[in-house]
Formats: C-alpha cells, structure tokens, sequence
C-alpha cells in the first residue's frame, strides 16, 4: 500500500503569538474583576471577624463580670494584664485573642485580620471611687459596684464621623461639634483594613492609633486622605442590657 503525505502541520510562530495576545488580552479583563471579587470578600471576612469579636467580648463580660484588658502590642494576646484592673494599653492596644478563645492567631497569640493584621481593641477608662479609683469596667465587679453607687457609669470613647475639627488630646479628645456617633462607647474593635501594614496617609486612620479615647468611622475613601479602617463598638446602653440579660446587674 502506497503512503500518503501528511495532511498535518504545526502552529506557525505568527499564530502562536497570537494566540499568546489573546490570552494576555483575556488574563488582564478577568485579573481587575477577580481582584475586585477578592478586596469585597476580605472586607465582609473583616465584618464578620469584628462581629464575632463584639460577641466574645460581651461573652467574657457574662461570665467575668468586667471586660478584658486590651493586650499589649509586641509580646502575646493575653490581657495586660491578665488579671484585668488598670490596663496598660486601653486605647492603643490589641485584641487578646487568648482570652476570648478567638482564631486565626498568629503565634503570639494575636488575633489577625483577613490582611494578617492583628485586630485592634480599646476600652474605656472611667473611674470613680466606688471601684477603687481604678478603671471600672476592667476591674472584677467594677461594673457592679459602680451601677449600684450613687454615681452613673459613664463610659466614654468617641467615634466621629471625622477627625476634622477635633479637639483635645488623651482623656479630654473630643469630636468636632456634630460629627459625634456616638461619646459613651464602652468598647472598640477594629481592623487597619488592607493597608494596615503601612503609615496612614490620613487624619482619620491616623486618629485610630493615636492613643487617646477618639476614633473616627466612615465609609472608605481613595488617597491621599485613604480611609479602609472596619470599626465596631459596644455602647453603654446594649452593654448594661446585656449584663442585665445576663444576670449580673443589678
């Protein structure tokens, strides 16, 4: 039987790189919308790690009658200190995440944002001679002791709308005249958001970690005033309704 030529033939260079321009074409269109997909997924993990979180919190002040100390930056997740009472970071410390039996931790016990940032938490520090003129709410039945005197808690981190206009430093920081959300905060917790890792280029991330009682929350915004910052706070009314519920006041 006689042989026949070979009706097959290869991709020519010329069709090989067009193919290659179409793939880069295709990969580029799809990257954006999958990139996209991706910062909306890690915003709404965020949303739910800080919710979760407001639950532990409210959780840990059921069964210890107080809140728990912030943790102190650069050594592990457990209260600072551990036996609660004058916390050593209450506005510019972290979550502790042993404490509340929170996950994902790192290995120092910190608990970590979708952007592997540890999750930031302050408290109010509000005190009265009916706790010992110690922090009331960090103190074991200093929740308690203050309901039950003649001088009604006041719990007291600000969260603006912005950090524009505000007054004061430390424990007199105040919102700008009605860009106040709320001046009775008990508890906040937050995460940096995405850029976490890096320098604020704005006043309101940079009034986040400035070590004082005030902290702005809004809605994102694009540099150079970037603001990705996820806020939540506990206010004093959902908190002694809690501890209410709960049985531990009155």
């Amino acid at each position: 039987m006689s042989g026949h030529p070979s009706t097959q033939k290869g991709f020519s260079l010329l069709e090989l790189g067009i193919v290659l321009i179409v793939l880069t074409l295709l990969f580029s269109s799809v990257m954006p919308a999958f990139s996209a997909y991706r910062q909306i997924a890690e915003i709404q993990e965020a949303r739910q790690q800080l919710a979760t979180a407001n639950e532990a919190l409210l959780g840990f002040a059921a069964r210890h009658g107080r809140l728990p100390c912030p943790a102190a930056p650069g050594t592990s997740g457990v209260e600072s200190p551990e036996s609660g009472g004058a916390c050593t970071h209450p506005w510019n410390g972290l979550l502790p995440g042993s404490a509340l039996g929170l996950h994902p931790q790192d290995e120092q016990g910190y608990v970590l944002d979708p952007w592997g940032n540890p999750l930031r938490y302050a408290l109010s520090t509000f005190s009265t001679t009916a706790c010992g003129n110690t922090p009331c709410l960090s103190r074991e039945d200093g929740i308690r002791n203050i309901w039950n005197s003649e001088t009604p808690p006041q719990p007291d981190l600000r969260i603006c709308r912005t950090a524009t206009g505000r007054t004061g430093l430390g424990g007199t920081a105040e919102c700008a005249s009605g860009s106040a959300l709320t001046k009775d905060a008990v508890a906040v917790i937050f995460s940096l958001g995405r850029n976490g890792n890096q320098r604020p280029s704005g006043n309101d991330e940079t009034a986040n970690i400035d070590n004082d009682r005030l902290f702005v929350s809004h809605d994102p915004t694009l540099p150079p005033e970037e603001f990705d910052d996820q806020l939540i706070w506990i206010s004093s009314n959902i908190f002694y309704s809690w501890l209410i519920s709960a049985g531990r006041l009155p």
